[in-house]
Protein backbone atom coordinates (compact mmCIF):
# COMPACT_ATOMS: atom_id res chain seq x y z
CA UNK A 1 0.00 0.00 0.00
CA UNK A 2 0.84 3.66 -0.76
CA UNK A 3 -0.98 5.76 1.30
CA UNK A 4 -4.12 5.05 3.50
CA UNK A 5 -6.69 7.52 5.21
CA UNK A 6 -7.27 7.70 8.72
CA UNK A 7 -10.57 8.74 10.58
CA UNK A 8 -10.57 10.02 14.03
CA UNK A 9 -10.35 13.10 15.97
CA UNK A 10 -7.16 15.07 15.56
CA UNK A 11 -5.61 14.53 19.23
CA UNK A 12 -6.90 11.15 20.21
CA UNK A 13 -4.17 8.57 21.51
CA UNK A 14 -5.40 5.98 18.96
CA UNK A 15 -4.21 8.41 16.18
CA UNK A 16 -0.85 8.95 17.65
CA UNK A 17 0.03 4.88 18.38
CA UNK A 18 -1.13 4.42 14.60
CA UNK A 19 1.25 6.92 13.42
CA UNK A 20 3.96 5.71 15.42
CA UNK A 21 3.50 2.46 14.61
CA UNK A 22 3.37 3.42 10.81
CA UNK A 23 7.01 5.32 10.98
CA UNK A 24 8.54 2.33 12.60
CA UNK A 25 7.39 -0.41 10.40
CA UNK A 26 6.57 1.83 6.91
CA UNK A 27 7.49 5.20 7.17
CA UNK A 28 6.88 5.50 3.47
CA UNK A 29 3.84 5.02 3.45
CA UNK A 30 1.74 8.22 2.87
CA UNK A 31 -1.26 8.36 5.64
CA UNK A 32 -3.35 10.97 5.53
CA UNK A 33 -6.29 12.33 8.33
CA UNK A 34 -9.40 12.59 7.96
CA UNK A 35 -10.58 14.40 11.31
CA UNK A 36 -14.00 13.11 13.28
CA UNK A 37 -14.98 13.21 16.86
CA UNK A 38 -15.21 9.80 17.90
CA UNK A 39 -17.63 10.02 21.11
CA UNK A 40 -20.76 12.01 21.75
CA UNK A 41 -24.45 12.47 19.91
CA UNK A 42 -22.81 14.42 16.93
CA UNK A 43 -19.99 11.82 16.20
CA UNK A 44 -21.71 9.60 14.29
CA UNK A 45 -22.93 11.86 11.51
CA UNK A 46 -19.37 13.17 11.25
CA UNK A 47 -18.01 10.08 10.77
CA UNK A 48 -20.42 9.23 7.96
CA UNK A 49 -19.38 12.27 6.54
CA UNK A 50 -15.67 11.78 6.94
CA UNK A 51 -15.58 8.12 5.79
CA UNK A 52 -17.53 9.07 2.41
CA UNK A 53 -14.94 11.80 1.75
CA UNK A 54 -12.14 9.34 1.85
CA UNK A 55 -13.67 6.65 0.29
CA UNK A 56 -13.40 8.97 -2.75
CA UNK A 57 -10.13 10.02 -1.89
CA UNK A 58 -8.86 7.24 -3.98
CA UNK A 59 -6.42 5.88 -0.85
CA UNK A 60 -6.01 1.98 -0.75
CA UNK A 61 -7.02 1.58 2.74
CA UNK A 62 -9.48 3.59 5.30
CA UNK A 63 -8.58 3.23 8.93
CA UNK A 64 -11.26 3.74 11.52
CA UNK A 65 -9.55 4.12 14.84
CA UNK A 66 -10.15 4.97 18.41
CA UNK A 67 -8.58 4.15 21.47
CA UNK A 68 -10.11 2.27 24.53
CA UNK A 69 -12.63 4.27 26.97
CA UNK A 70 -15.92 3.17 28.22
CA UNK A 71 -19.11 1.32 27.07
CA UNK A 72 -20.85 4.83 26.39
CA UNK A 73 -17.89 6.45 24.90
CA UNK A 74 -17.56 4.08 22.51
CA UNK A 75 -21.37 3.25 21.95
CA UNK A 76 -21.28 5.78 19.03
CA UNK A 77 -19.82 2.98 16.73
CA UNK A 78 -22.80 0.79 16.90
CA UNK A 79 -24.66 3.66 14.93
CA UNK A 80 -26.79 2.41 11.92
CA UNK A 81 -25.54 5.07 9.46
CA UNK A 82 -21.95 4.31 10.23
CA UNK A 83 -22.30 0.39 9.77
CA UNK A 84 -24.38 1.20 6.19
CA UNK A 85 -21.30 3.32 5.53
CA UNK A 86 -18.58 1.33 5.98
CA UNK A 87 -20.32 -1.85 4.57
CA UNK A 88 -21.08 0.10 1.05
CA UNK A 89 -17.57 1.71 0.80
CA UNK A 90 -15.02 0.59 -2.00
CA UNK A 91 -12.13 1.05 -0.37
CA UNK A 92 -10.69 -1.45 1.82
CA UNK A 93 -11.68 -0.69 5.75
CA UNK A 94 -10.04 -1.86 8.28
CA UNK A 95 -10.89 -1.04 12.40
CA UNK A 96 -9.15 -0.33 15.33
CA UNK A 97 -11.52 0.26 18.14
CA UNK A 98 -11.29 0.28 22.10
CA UNK A 99 -9.53 -2.82 23.33
CA UNK A 100 -9.12 -6.62 22.90
CA UNK A 101 -12.82 -6.94 24.70
CA UNK A 102 -14.33 -4.17 23.25
CA UNK A 103 -16.64 -5.25 19.99
CA UNK A 104 -18.98 -2.77 18.02
CA UNK A 105 -21.12 -3.35 15.06
CA UNK A 106 -18.68 -1.10 12.84
CA UNK A 107 -15.95 -3.80 13.59
CA UNK A 108 -18.73 -6.60 12.26
CA UNK A 109 -18.85 -4.40 8.73
CA UNK A 110 -15.62 -3.59 8.25
CA UNK A 111 -13.66 -5.41 5.79
CA UNK A 112 -11.14 -6.08 8.85
CA UNK A 113 -11.44 -5.55 12.19
CA UNK A 114 -8.24 -5.14 14.32
CA UNK A 115 -8.17 -5.26 17.85
CA UNK A 116 -6.52 -1.87 18.48
CA UNK A 117 -5.54 0.89 17.00
CA UNK A 118 -1.68 -0.04 17.04
CA UNK A 119 -2.98 -3.64 15.83
CA UNK A 120 -4.79 -1.91 12.56
CA UNK A 121 -1.65 -0.14 11.72
CA UNK A 122 0.13 -3.14 11.69
CA UNK A 123 -2.52 -4.94 9.12
CA UNK A 124 -1.72 -2.01 6.76
CA UNK A 125 1.70 -2.19 7.00
CA UNK A 126 4.44 -3.96 5.83
CA UNK A 127 7.59 -4.41 8.69
CA UNK A 128 10.45 -2.90 7.11
CA UNK A 129 12.83 -5.14 9.33
CA UNK A 130 11.44 -8.02 7.88
CA UNK A 131 11.28 -6.99 4.10
CA UNK A 132 15.02 -5.98 4.61
CA UNK A 133 15.81 -9.52 5.87
CA UNK A 134 13.92 -11.10 2.77
CA UNK A 135 15.72 -8.77 0.44
CA UNK A 136 19.05 -9.62 2.33
CA UNK A 137 17.86 -13.71 1.32
CA UNK A 138 16.72 -12.68 -2.24
CA UNK A 139 19.84 -10.84 -2.81
CA UNK A 140 22.61 -13.37 -1.44
CA UNK A 141 20.58 -16.44 -3.32
CA UNK A 142 20.77 -14.22 -6.50
CA UNK A 143 24.60 -13.67 -6.39
CA UNK A 144 25.15 -17.85 -5.36
CA UNK A 145 23.14 -18.22 -8.49
CA UNK A 146 24.88 -15.78 -10.94
CA UNK A 147 28.60 -17.06 -9.00
CA UNK A 148 27.30 -20.72 -9.87
CA UNK A 149 26.24 -19.72 -13.76
CA UNK A 150 29.43 -17.71 -14.39
CA UNK A 151 31.45 -21.24 -13.48
CA UNK A 152 29.29 -23.13 -15.65
CA UNK A 153 29.72 -20.62 -18.66
CA UNK A 154 33.55 -20.55 -18.18
CA UNK A 155 33.81 -24.28 -18.51
CA UNK A 156 31.79 -24.25 -21.43
CA UNK A 157 33.83 -21.88 -23.42
CA UNK A 158 36.90 -23.53 -22.02
CA UNK A 159 35.73 -26.77 -23.81
CA UNK A 160 34.51 -25.15 -26.79
CA UNK A 161 37.94 -23.36 -27.05
CA UNK A 162 39.59 -26.60 -26.62
CA UNK A 163 37.57 -28.45 -29.11
CA UNK A 164 39.43 -29.14 -32.73
CA UNK A 165 37.42 -26.52 -34.97
CA UNK A 166 38.19 -23.81 -32.58
CA UNK A 167 41.61 -25.13 -31.92
CA UNK A 168 42.68 -24.55 -35.02
CA UNK A 169 40.31 -22.68 -37.13
CA UNK A 170 42.64 -21.68 -40.57
CA UNK A 171 42.81 -26.23 -40.30
CA UNK A 172 39.60 -26.61 -40.19
CA UNK A 173 38.24 -24.07 -42.49
CA UNK A 174 40.92 -26.19 -45.00
CA UNK A 175 39.87 -28.85 -44.71
CA UNK A 176 36.15 -27.89 -45.07
CA UNK A 177 37.33 -26.08 -48.17
CA UNK A 178 37.79 -29.43 -50.27
CA UNK A 179 33.92 -30.70 -49.95
CA UNK A 180 32.89 -27.32 -50.37
CA UNK A 181 34.41 -26.55 -53.84
CA UNK A 182 32.98 -30.55 -54.98
CA UNK A 183 29.85 -29.40 -53.39
CA UNK A 184 29.71 -26.11 -56.10
CA UNK A 185 30.96 -27.76 -58.82
CA UNK A 186 27.71 -30.31 -58.78
CA UNK A 187 25.52 -27.27 -57.91
CA UNK A 188 26.96 -25.90 -61.10
CA UNK A 189 26.62 -28.96 -63.31
CA UNK A 190 22.84 -29.59 -62.26
CA UNK A 191 22.36 -26.25 -62.99
CA UNK A 192 23.92 -26.38 -66.63
CA UNK A 193 21.37 -29.61 -66.66
CA UNK A 194 18.66 -27.77 -65.34
CA UNK A 195 18.94 -24.37 -67.58
CA UNK A 196 19.63 -26.56 -70.57
CA UNK A 197 16.29 -28.72 -70.16
CA UNK A 198 14.32 -25.92 -69.59
CA UNK A 199 15.81 -24.14 -72.73
CA UNK A 200 14.50 -27.17 -74.95
CA UNK A 201 11.17 -27.78 -73.52
CA UNK A 202 10.89 -23.90 -74.12
CA UNK A 203 11.72 -24.46 -77.81
CA UNK A 204 9.33 -26.94 -78.07
CA UNK A 205 6.58 -24.80 -76.38
CA UNK A 206 7.36 -21.98 -79.25
CA UNK A 207 6.59 -24.67 -81.75
CA UNK A 208 3.28 -25.78 -80.33
CA UNK A 209 2.24 -22.60 -78.76
CA UNK A 210 0.45 -20.79 -82.18
CA UNK A 211 -1.27 -24.25 -82.58
CA UNK A 212 -2.52 -24.41 -78.97
CA UNK A 213 -3.68 -20.71 -78.84
CA UNK A 214 -5.86 -21.71 -81.93
CA UNK A 215 -7.55 -24.66 -80.22
CA UNK A 216 -7.85 -23.32 -77.35
CA UNK A 217 -9.40 -20.14 -79.06
CA UNK A 218 -11.70 -22.12 -80.57
CA UNK A 219 -12.68 -24.12 -77.75
CA UNK A 220 -13.41 -20.45 -75.82
CA UNK A 221 -15.38 -19.56 -78.59
CA UNK A 222 -17.79 -22.86 -78.43
CA UNK A 223 -18.05 -22.23 -74.46
CA UNK A 224 -18.83 -18.23 -75.08
CA UNK A 225 -21.59 -20.15 -77.86
CA UNK A 226 -23.35 -22.26 -75.26
CA UNK A 227 -23.07 -20.04 -72.60
CA UNK A 228 -24.85 -17.66 -74.75
CA UNK A 229 -27.67 -19.98 -75.30
CA UNK A 230 -28.42 -20.93 -71.93
CA UNK A 231 -28.23 -17.48 -70.66
CA UNK A 232 -30.92 -16.55 -73.69
CA UNK A 233 -33.15 -19.85 -72.11
CA UNK A 234 -32.32 -18.45 -68.51
CA UNK A 235 -33.06 -14.65 -69.20
CA UNK A 236 -35.56 -13.03 -66.87
CA UNK A 237 -37.57 -11.66 -70.33
CA UNK A 238 -37.69 -15.36 -71.43
CA UNK A 239 -38.87 -16.44 -68.01
CA UNK A 240 -41.23 -13.94 -67.82
CA UNK A 241 -42.90 -14.60 -70.71
CA UNK A 242 -43.27 -18.11 -70.39
CA UNK A 243 -44.33 -17.46 -67.06
CA UNK A 244 -47.03 -15.13 -68.27
CA UNK A 245 -48.51 -17.84 -70.27
CA UNK A 246 -48.24 -20.23 -67.70
CA UNK A 247 -50.03 -17.47 -65.87
CA UNK A 248 -52.96 -16.85 -69.05
CA UNK A 249 -53.71 -20.68 -68.94
CA UNK A 250 -53.97 -20.68 -64.91
CA UNK A 251 -56.32 -17.57 -64.96
CA UNK A 252 -59.27 -19.60 -67.90
CA UNK A 253 -58.77 -22.14 -65.59
CA UNK A 254 -59.55 -20.34 -62.88
CA UNK A 255 -62.56 -19.13 -64.72
CA UNK A 256 -64.06 -21.96 -65.97
CA UNK A 257 -64.03 -23.64 -62.93
CA UNK A 258 -65.80 -20.71 -60.54
CA UNK A 259 -68.16 -20.49 -63.11
CA UNK A 260 -68.78 -24.45 -63.21
CA UNK A 261 -69.11 -23.30 -58.98
CA UNK A 262 -71.04 -20.76 -59.47
CA UNK A 263 -73.70 -22.49 -61.91
CA UNK A 264 -74.05 -25.61 -59.19
CA UNK A 265 -74.16 -23.45 -56.51
CA UNK A 266 -76.90 -21.10 -57.97
CA UNK A 267 -79.12 -24.26 -59.15
CA UNK A 268 -78.99 -25.59 -55.46
CA UNK A 269 -79.74 -22.19 -53.92
CA UNK A 270 -82.87 -22.17 -56.41
CA UNK A 271 -83.77 -26.01 -54.98
CA UNK A 272 -83.21 -24.78 -51.62
CA UNK A 273 -85.18 -21.45 -52.41
CA UNK A 274 -88.31 -23.63 -53.76
CA UNK A 275 -88.53 -26.31 -50.98
CA UNK A 276 -88.11 -23.28 -48.36
CA UNK A 277 -91.00 -21.50 -50.29
CA UNK A 278 -93.02 -24.88 -50.46
CA UNK A 279 -92.56 -25.39 -46.32
CA UNK A 280 -93.45 -21.62 -45.86
CA UNK A 281 -96.52 -20.70 -43.22
CA UNK A 282 -97.70 -18.76 -46.34
CA UNK A 283 -97.89 -21.94 -48.30
CA UNK A 284 -98.88 -24.40 -45.65
CA UNK A 285 -102.34 -21.95 -44.79
CA UNK A 286 -102.86 -21.89 -48.67
CA UNK A 287 -103.29 -25.62 -48.30
CA UNK A 288 -106.39 -25.62 -45.95
CA UNK A 289 -104.26 -25.06 -42.91
CA UNK A 290 -104.75 -22.55 -40.00
CA UNK A 291 -102.73 -21.02 -37.18
CA UNK A 292 -104.86 -21.64 -33.55
CA UNK A 293 -103.47 -19.03 -30.55
CA UNK A 294 -104.48 -18.43 -27.41
CA UNK A 295 -103.34 -15.51 -25.41
CA UNK A 296 -100.53 -15.19 -28.40
CA UNK A 297 -99.42 -18.47 -27.50
CA UNK A 298 -99.85 -20.86 -30.59
CA UNK A 299 -102.29 -24.35 -29.73
CA UNK A 300 -101.14 -27.39 -31.08
CA UNK A 301 -103.38 -29.57 -28.67
CA UNK A 302 -106.77 -29.14 -27.02
CA UNK A 303 -105.53 -30.46 -23.97
CA UNK A 304 -105.05 -27.21 -22.03
CA UNK A 305 -108.88 -26.08 -23.12
CA UNK A 306 -111.83 -25.88 -22.01
CA UNK A 307 -115.40 -24.82 -22.34
CA UNK A 308 -115.75 -20.99 -23.19
CA UNK A 309 -111.86 -20.23 -23.75
CA UNK A 310 -111.82 -17.51 -26.61
CA UNK A 311 -109.57 -18.48 -29.31
CA UNK A 312 -107.64 -16.75 -32.51
CA UNK A 313 -107.66 -18.40 -35.53
CA UNK A 314 -105.10 -17.39 -38.74
CA UNK A 315 -106.01 -18.24 -42.09
CA UNK A 316 -104.06 -18.01 -45.60
CA UNK A 317 -106.40 -14.53 -45.63
CA UNK A 318 -107.60 -13.14 -42.81
CA UNK A 319 -108.07 -14.07 -39.05
CA UNK A 320 -110.95 -14.87 -36.82
CA UNK A 321 -111.78 -14.68 -33.35
CA UNK A 322 -114.56 -18.06 -31.90
CA UNK A 323 -115.20 -19.02 -28.48
CA UNK A 324 -114.82 -22.91 -27.44
CA UNK A 325 -118.21 -25.00 -27.18
CA UNK A 326 -116.92 -28.37 -25.92
CA UNK A 327 -113.16 -30.20 -25.77
CA UNK A 328 -113.30 -33.73 -27.47
CA UNK A 329 -110.39 -36.12 -27.33
CA UNK A 330 -107.93 -36.77 -29.25
CA UNK A 331 -109.00 -37.61 -32.66
CA UNK A 332 -106.72 -40.02 -33.75
CA UNK A 333 -109.05 -42.05 -31.40
CA UNK A 334 -111.82 -40.54 -31.37
CA UNK A 335 -112.01 -39.62 -34.98
CA UNK A 336 -114.43 -36.77 -33.93
CA UNK A 337 -113.48 -33.11 -34.54
CA UNK A 338 -114.00 -30.62 -31.83
CA UNK A 339 -117.12 -28.09 -31.78
CA UNK A 340 -116.08 -24.62 -32.03
CA UNK A 341 -117.86 -21.20 -32.72
CA UNK A 342 -116.29 -19.02 -35.20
Amino acid sequence: MNKIAIVTGKTTAGLQDALKTIRLRWPMLQATLFPAPVQGNDAPPKIVAALKEADAAGMDAVLLIRGGGSFEDLFCFNDEQIVRTLAAMKTYTVTGIGHEIDTSLADLAADHRALTPTAAAQWVTPDQNEVRARLDVLTRQMEERTRRLLQVSRQNLLYLVGSSPLSNVQGYLETRRAPLNVQIQKLNGAFAAILSSAQSRLEKASAFLPVEMENLLRTQKNRLSSTTSALYFAAPVHRITLMQNEIGQNVQKMEKAMDWHYERSRSALDKLDALLQALSVERTLERGFSIVRQNGHVLSSADSLKAGDSLDIRFARGSAVSVVQSVSPDLKTEGEAPDTDQ
